[in-house]
């Protein structure tokens, strides 16, 4: 390899230059480190938040600008998650609390988002990471809002309207699902999955594995601590589990669509301040009188502020009775976005405003398994 005036360099000297490289990293990640560690003598003098979603998207676009290559940008995020993650745990212990058991894809979701350095809360279900936030059990939830193939959550979205806790963020997550097994695929006989499992790779497994027994479970931690345990035995899981257990035998995107992308949200007590690409999400009734929906949208337009999704689903106050989730671009901190909640608040229905938060981007990974990721034990 040739080196800055053209000599040819031998394995000593890269090598050196890796060492030297390193010594200068590990220098300014601790003088980062100090910073962050004075802002967070100064956060808690105030009462501040720690992490803030504003500041971390504005981090993540400064170094994506400084990259050069030949490191990818999602390379580069993907180094800085991690680096924030430590970060943020020097001001202070964070805990977050996500439905399902670990290795789930929202637990996958949320280190996506915090990082491995977050102190993490498994809970059984949607309702108890709303209760966790409300109680100040954890700082953040993290739970399922909206999935590109199936639409809306309803149990979320009725969490949503039934407490006081705002979204503070969101994060996307491709879901990918993979055949694991200690055995060949011609010595499976059983495959074990949740019931979303089976059906989002219901077409590779006519396709692959016709006559073979499947069994549902209640979750995915259970397909793969028996997989890895009896031989025979295959589970549907993501790539999360490859952390949790050893596999021999990796059948990887076994999934029918392999761009369907689950949107998670961020839950905590307050509204972060504007970041300057933000999304503002409502829900409401509508009330029983012609043009009800027009009379609430009608602002929107009248003010310029640009509806981004909106759906209607079922609650459980009443039989039959729906409300409306609307998504739209702007803060509410913001003139135009104030003026329109005030015209819908006149025109519908129990108005809540659900948060006002960073826009993430729907980022997509590669359509494979990577090997697997580190996760920090989950605390029950």
């Amino acid at each position: 390899m040739k080196g800055n005036n053209g000599e040819i360099r031998d394995l000593n000297q890269l090598h050196d230059e890796i060492d030297q490289c390193d010594r200068e990293i590990v220098d300014l990640l601790n003088r980062r480190a100090d910073a962050v560690q004075e802002i967070g003598r100064l956060k808690s003098a105030v009462n501040g938040p720690v992490f803030v979603p504003s500041r971390e998207n504005a981090v993540y676009d400064k170094v994506e600008s400084f990259n050069e290559g030949p490191l990818m940008d999602k390379d580069v995020r993907s180094i800085y998650r991690e680096i924030m993650s430590v970060c943020i745990a020097l001001q202070a212990p964070t805990r977050v609390a996500y439905h399902g058991p670990p290795g789930s894809f929202t637990h996958l979701a949320a280190i996506q988002k915090f990082g491995t350095s977050i102190e993490y809360f498994p809970v059984p279900e949607i309702r108890d990471v709303f209760e966790a936030v409300v109680r100040e059990h954890v700082h953040f939830g993290l739970v399922p809002i909206e999935n590109s193939s199936d639409g809306a959550i309803f149990d979320t979205a009725n969490r949503l309207m039934d407490t006081n806790v705002k979204i503070c963020s969101e994060v996307y997550l491709e879901l990918h699902y993979g055949l694991l097994s200690n055995c060949p695929l011609s010595d499976v006989e059983l495959i074990l999955g949740t019931p979303n499992a089976f059906i989002k790779s219901r077409n590779w497994l006519l396709a692959n594995m016709p006559n073979t027994r499947n069994e549902e479970v209640a979750h995915t931690y259970q397909a793969v601590e028996r997989a890895s345990l009896e031989y025979g035995v295959a589970a549907i899981a993501n790539e999360s589990s490859l952390a949790l257990f050893e596999f021999d035998h990796i059948e990887k995107c076994i999934e029918n669509k392999t761009d369907d992308v689950t949107r998670f949200i961020v839950l905590a007590q307050n509204t972060p301040r504007e970041s300057g690409n933000d999304l503002t999400s409502i829900a409401f009734f509508l009330r029983n009188q012609p043009g009800s929906l027009y009379k609430i949208l009608a602002p929107f337009q009248e003010h310029d502020v640009s509806i981004l999704r909106i759906q209607n689903f079922p609650t459980k106050k009443k039989n039959w009775e729906h409300a409306f989730l609307v998504d739209f671009e702007g803060h509410v901190d913001n003139e135009n976005v104030s003026n329109t909640l005030s015209k819908v608040n006149e025109s519908a229905e129990d108005f809540r405003i659900l948060g006002s938060y960073p826009k993430s981007e729907v980022i997509l990974g590669a359509k494979s398994f990577s090997n697997g990721i580190k996760l920090n034990k989950a605390r029950k």
